[in-house]
């Protein structure tokens, strides 16, 4: 999650059940986060084992598919549970207008293409959280404070997405609990090459690889990295940032070729920003990456970067738009401000990045990339520590462990199958309803 936050010191391996603050002692955000991280465990993991990966109460299930006399899809109101989370849609919404989702006018079952006899669509439903800011809801924040920003929310986003099948729809008809269960095995395999990455310190100067000078900035901090575009080493390229991607200011508009950003000040000493909006981050897709330089009263001038990208981009409508502070790598390559090539080694010897401030990261090999996939790196100056797990190995060696991304999680299950009987489009169930206890 992006903001301003020490570490993420939630594990839940360890079962820990409560957090116990004492009298007198120093008290951290990250404590304070991991007791509500706890709590949700619990309810997540309770609620999967009396209902199961998904599931809907009987009486007010929800996400139900229709589809209307004007060949309108419609998602039903109610609730659904995902991976223990609770899903809510308040009001029947259409496919194409979702509260935080809007599928491309070609994606979809009703696409070019719909009428073909042999094709069936998945319709099925994603769940995930995210951060909201008073950027994104102005609600949140408490006109009295003027404007100082406090804490922000986590966010259940849900999205009914779409994906072709080889399912023939008389066959899907005849066993439609068999073509559940195997739309579900499809579903799971959009995750089966999982990305991975390592960090360490930089080993020292004539010294052997397992002797490190540490983390060599001068402040504490919370390296975020993630994926700026998707796809396999060689086509995806990552980001990052010295404060967990948590610095942002709104975007109002363009003064010339300058920039107009408003509370100017977060920026400063900043150099390389992503011009972006929610809707954007929501549906997967990256934002401008350019690098600015001040030209005085909330304007900015673009160093490097496409001024008419900038242009095009702004005059697209955006809503609530705004910009987004990130860090230069000191080596790697990449075609964009900012950006850095995602480039793996072997096996047996992984290549090694540069990051900064003596931090380096290493992508496992064979992994596939998506848009927003992170993770965090927390670094402390005071002893120079990275705070990443590993193992002592042989001679003494400390070696990282290579980590799956810490977010963005996503929980899947199947809504319906949507395809051609005699000529015919119908829509199957795929859902599952439990009854009141």
């Amino acid at each position: 999650m992006k903001g301003d936050f020490s570490r993420d010191s939630f594990d839940p391996h360890m079962a820990y059940q409560r957090i116990l603050h004492q009298q007198g002692r120093l008290t951290l955000d990250a404590e304070f986060n991991e007791q509500t991280a706890v709590l949700l465990h619990l309810l997540r993991t309770t609620t999967c084992d009396l209902i199961g990966p998904y599931g809907g109460p009987v009486d007010d299930a929800g996400f139900e598919i229709r589809l209307t006399q004007d060949g309108t899809l419609v998602i039903g109101a109610g609730r659904y549970y995902v991976g223990g989370l609770l899903v809510q849609n308040d009001q029947p919404a259409p496919y194409q207008v979702q509260p935080f989702y809007r599928p491309m006018p070609d994606d979809g079952p009703l696409a070019s293409g719909g009428d073909a006899p042999s094709r069936v669509t998945l319709l099925y439903l994603e769940v995930f959280e995210r951060v909201v800011t008073s950027l994104i809801d102005p609600a949140i924040a408490d006109p009295a404070l003027d404007g100082i920003e406090t804490a922000l929310r986590g966010q259940v986003v849900w999205q009914v997405r779409a994906i072709e099948t080889a399912f023939v729809m008389d066959e899907v008809l005849e066993d439609p609990d068999a073509a559940s269960q195997q739309a579900m095995v499809i579903l799971t395999a959009l995750d089966d090459r999982p990305s991975a990455m390592a960090a360490r310190a930089a080993p020292s100067d004539g010294f052997g690889d397992g002797i490190t000078a540490g983390y060599t900035g001068m402040e504490n901090g919370l390296f975020r990295i993630e994926v700026h575009r998707g796809g396999v080493a060689g086509e995806a390229q990552f980001k990052w940032s010295r404060t967990n991607a948590g610095v942002v200011a709104p975007w109002l508009g363009l003064d010339g070729d300058h920039l107009v950003i408003a509370d100017a000040g977060r920026l400063e000493g900043r150099r390389v920003i992503e011009l972006t909006t929610a809707d954007r981050e929501l549906d997967g897709r990256e934002g401008e990456l350019i690098e600015i330089a001040p030209a005085g009263q909330n304007r900015f001038t673009v160093a490097a970067g496409d001024i008419s990208a900038v242009r095009a981009l702004w005059d697209s409508g955006l809503d609530r738009p705004f910009a987004r502070s990130w860090d230069r790598v000191s080596a790697g390559r990449g075609d964009a401000p900012g950006l850095t090539d995602i480039e793996e080694g072997t096996p047996d010897r992984w290549l090694w990045l540069d990051l900064a401030d003596g931090i380096q990261i290493a992508f496992s090999p064979g992994g596939v990339y998506r848009v927003g996939d992170y993770w965090q790196i927390p670094v402390r100056a005071g002893t120079g520590a990275i705070l990443w797990p590993g193992v002592i190995g042989a001679q003494g060696r400390w070696i990282p462990d290579a980590r799956v991304p810490a977010g963005v999680r996503r929980w899947r299950a199947p809504l319906a199958l949507h395809g051609l009987s005699a000529g015919q489009p119908i829509l199957q169930d795929c859902r599952r309803l439990f009854p009141p206890r």
